[in-house]
């Protein structure tokens, strides 16, 4: 079958994540794959590359991008062929490169993955504009796919609450070299790093909620690393951070690949993600493969992915965050016993376990046109 997935972002934009993972999921079954995406990167850099592309034999059209409201919201229009079998769209159905490729999807069948909970907005008429889409156009799309896919239980019932017919949940898959326990590893000696380390790999936006990570760090024994490309928010943190007087506690690490990320979680002694907002929280299960503890928030699918309710708090709540920290840096039984458990849990993610599924999936869609 011939497979288009639409998706704002693709190689060589880092990381690659979720549309990635579907593309290489049906290549490595022998499906036909095009992917269509914009010719910006997440900083609105022009893309140095051809229009028609390819990345490990995945074929890539790139479409212009004629203006951006935000980072993730710009108006541009993917190319879609007249000759696919199933069109997937990956992440949001408020988009008009999503409403776009509905409308060009002529026979195809249309596959939808809108990733749960969508960001909230504090503007007035930025809350206006996304209740209106809710309840129309938007829901229009969700309850007009051939299939809405969901990353957790909890998404799974909310695209339903919006009128979606077949809903199937599909994670994202977590790189098999990433359930890998490395020998050795000298990311503490690297960074001269002595005592207690406290991870966080993600991002650096709002949503990631840093803050709580800087307030907590006031009551904790131990140094905080921050990994991810710098932004604007970073330096925001930094400034909070230096008010607090933690900021010679702190280590900005910046953008890390493969190798750093499973070093860096191999010497952590615990991994925190205080999100405001997850869909499922890819981080934190790429620190439970590497069999360590992880903390979090209780917000969007993250209750299903941690090991114990130990391990969730309610974000803001930045004591109740710091204690927990605590005991697990100061308690060898309880951290064991959740890396334990995350560890196990984190097999259910893998990419040849998700990725056949996915498949099967897509294969019955395809055979029911």
């Amino acid at each position: 079958m011939k497979v288009n997935i639409v998706a704002l972002f693709f190689w060589p934009v880092k990381p690659l994540v979720y549309p990635y993972n579907m593309a290489k999921a049906l290549k490595e079954h022998g499906h036909e794959i095009e992917v269509s995406t914009m010719n910006e990167d997440a900083d609105r850099e022009i893309i140095k590359r051809p229009i028609i592309d390819s990345f490990e034999g995945i074929k890539i059209r790139r479409s212009k991008v004629y203006f951006a409201f935000t980072e993730f919201l710009r108006l541009w229009f993917p190319k879609i062929s007249k000759d696919n079998d199933i069109i997937h769209c990956c992440g949001g159905y408020r988009h008009f490169h999503t409403f776009w490729a509905y409308l060009k999807k002529g026979n195809a069948k249309f596959v939808i993955s809108p990733f749960f909970p969508m960001h909230p907005r504090k503007n007035p008429i930025k809350k206006f504009y996304i209740s209106l889409i809710d309840k129309t156009i938007g829901r229009y799309l969700i309850s007009h796919s051939d299939l809405c896919l969901a990353e957790t239980k909890v998404e799974a019932v909310w695209l339903r609450s919006l009128g979606a017919k077949k809903v199937e949940i599909i994670p994202n898959m977590l790189d098999n070299d990433l359930y890998k326990l490395p020998k050795h590893s000298n990311f503490k000696k690297k960074y001269k790093i002595k005592g207690k380390m406290v991870l966080n790999i993600s991002n650096h936006t709002p949503i990631k909620n840093f803050e709580d990570m800087i307030r907590a760090a006031q009551y904790i024994d131990a140094t905080f690393v921050f990994g991810g490309k710098e932004t604007a928010y970073t330096e925001k943190i930094k400034k909070l951070a230096k008010e607090l007087n933690v900021d010679k506690k702190i280590i900005w690490t910046g953008f890390m690949d493969k190798k750093e990320k499973i070093n860096a979680l191999a010497d952590c002694d615990l991994f925190v993600l205080p999100s405001t907002r997850e869909s499922l929280g890819m981080s934190l299960i790429e620190a439970m493969a590497q069999e360590k503890p992880v903390i979090s928030t209780n917000r969007g699918g993250i209750p299903e992915v941690v090991p114990d309710k130990f391990c969730l708090y309610e974000p803001g709540d930045y004591k109740t965050f710091s204690s927990k920290i605590n005991e697990i840096l100061n308690n060898k039984t309880l951290a064991f016993k959740i890396a334990k458990k995350g560890r196990e849990n984190a097999k259910n993610y893998l990419f040849k376990n998700v990725a056949e599924k996915y498949t099967k999936i897509m294969e019955r869609l395809y055979d029911k046109r």
